[in-house]
């Protein structure tokens, strides 16, 4: 599906039209007073350094984005780029500003390239590119809010967005057994774009946020969802069971609920929010992974999502809490017809997984299950005479 981008009041204007509230840039120069760019451009070497950065360029074009909420921003460079890529000498003197090497006469521009240098100007072009894949255009352009939540944000439930967006709720009303079923991009798009406001909170689980998280990624990565996890997650740790459908070799598991079969879910859209399969054995490769980062590739990944976001109780993505006054690491998750949970205690070295085929009951009694059994599994086993 073609996704129908929305146009920024700026490019409204720029066509002639008129607009109600007058659309706000902001020039480059203006970002010099943040004092995020003041950090940045205090470690840089020179100005030019920080122009031909394609990382440290498109962060400074993106901070007064994320700031305010504007309608647009100048890419973080300078014309004099140009004249460079020609050939000529340009330099910036400290305190001073731009000097180039005069041309004191007509032959002395036989000396510049006839043509750009565009291989000179590439980390320019992939600076532009950064920028394009920060959001989506259709986010970026019609939700100024949008610029003031982080992807952190996203992965610990404090971005300040619903636990469910609001134009998913007549599609569910009407599609009750497989209520994602049919939540397209444009609905995710349309459903951010009238978010009241989203701004940095306190913890608020957000299966909205979720999803938008992994549909940025996989956005930002150029690849399906699927195709990606499978990429950088799923294939590297040897889970060839967990993927979005039914793994093949396998019979599809019935879903109940109150106690008759139901259908499977489809997440489309909001598939970061929970639109895996797996199986016992993959699962059980999963919590070991976690409980030994050091076996895998991704010990520093998997380390920095354990950690606690701040003062709260989450990781990237896990929940934590200390029925025994250690850490517990766990996560649960439900649909229509199936529950699971999964927890564990990397200090004692254990972990437990969980899977029914029903729909959760009103007082998670799988999610207190599986954490009562995992502190008797890892209480001191008393010594007589000690």
């Amino acid at each position: 599906m073609t996704e129908k981008l929305a146009i920024s009041p700026l490019l409204r204007v720029l066509t002639g039209k008129r607009e109600p509230v007058p659309p706000i840039w902001l020039m480059r120069q203006a970002g010099r007073y943040l004092p995020e760019y003041r950090a940045i451009r205090k470690e840089a070497k020179g100005f030019l350094d920080l122009c031909f950065d394609p990382k440290l360029a498109a962060e400074l074009t993106l901070q007064p984005i994320r700031r305010f909420g504007f309608d647009a921003a100048i890419l973080f460079s300078d014309i004099l780029v140009v004249p460079y890529a020609l050939g000529q000498s340009v330099r910036f003197a400290e305190g001073e500003g731009p000097r180039l090497d005069a041309l004191a006469d007509p032959s002395a521009l036989t000396r510049l390239r006839p043509r750009l240098d565009h291989n000179i100007l590439a980390p320019v072009y992939d600076a532009i590119a950064r920028v394009r894949q920060h959001l989506p255009p259709a986010v970026a352009q019609a939700c100024p809010a949008a610029g003031r939540i982080t992807l952190r944000q996203l992965a610990t439930h404090t971005s300040g967005l619903p636990r469910l967006p609001r134009n998913l709720v007549p599609l569910a009303l009407r599609h009750p057994a497989d209520p994602y079923a049919g939540y397209s991009t444009e609905h995710l798009y349309r459903a951010l774009r009238k978010a009241r406001n989203p701004a940095p909170a306190a913890y608020l689980y957000s299966n909205y946020g979720f999803g938008l998280l992994g549909h940025l990624l996989s956005h930002t990565a150029g690849r399906p969802y699927a195709e990606l996890l499978a990429q950088r997650v799923t294939g590297p740790l040897g889970l060839t069971e967990t993927m979005i459908g039914v793994p093949d070799g396998h019979a599809a598991a019935t879903g109940h609920r109150r106690g008759r079969p139901t259908a499977r879910w489809h997440q489309d859209a909001l598939a970061g929010a929970g639109a895996l399969s797996s199986t016992a054995a993959d699962l059980a490769r999963f919590l070991s992974a976690s409980l030994h980062p050091e076996a895998t590739p991704f010990r520093p990944a998997i380390e920095a999502i354990q950690r606690p976001a701040g003062s709260q109780q989450t990781g990237l993505g896990w929940h934590i809490c200390s029925p025994a006054g250690r850490p517990v690491l766990w996560h649960n998750g439900a649909t229509g017809g199936f529950s699971a949970m999964l927890a564990l205690d990397r200090a004692a070295g254990c972990a437990i997984g969980a899977v029914a085929t029903s729909a959760p009951a009103r007082h998670q009694p799988l999610d207190t299950a599986v954490l009562t059994a995992l502190t008797e599994l890892t209480r001191p086993v008393p010594v007589p005479g000690s």
